[in-house]
């Protein structure tokens, strides 16, 4: 399991190839690997959003003598910084 970054420099600006991977081994012994590969970009020095998840939910039902409701979310969001080395 890891992630493999792969930053390109254009002059003050910077495209990154991110490719996180999960492998883990199946029943009979064969590697199965999952792969997915997503690209940004931005200025050298910036704070760039690679992606996010949002979860949210809502529950509501009857119950004797009234009714009930709940909701809930969480939310995350991943962001990349890249600076050049002097």
């Amino acid at each position: 399991n890891g992630l493999v970054a792969e930053p390109e420099v254009h002059g003050n600006r910077v495209r990154v190839l991110l490719s996180p991977e999960r492998s883990r081994m199946d029943a009979v012994g064969r590697a199965q690997v999952f792969r997915l590969e997503t690209e940004v970009e931005g200025r050298l020095g910036e704070w760039m959003p690679v992606g996010g998840a949002d979860d949210s939910s809502a529950d509501r039902g009857l119950v004797i003598g009234g009714s009930r409701s709940e909701a809930g979310s969480s939310t995350a969001q991943f962001w990349l910084r890249v600076d050049a080395l002097d």
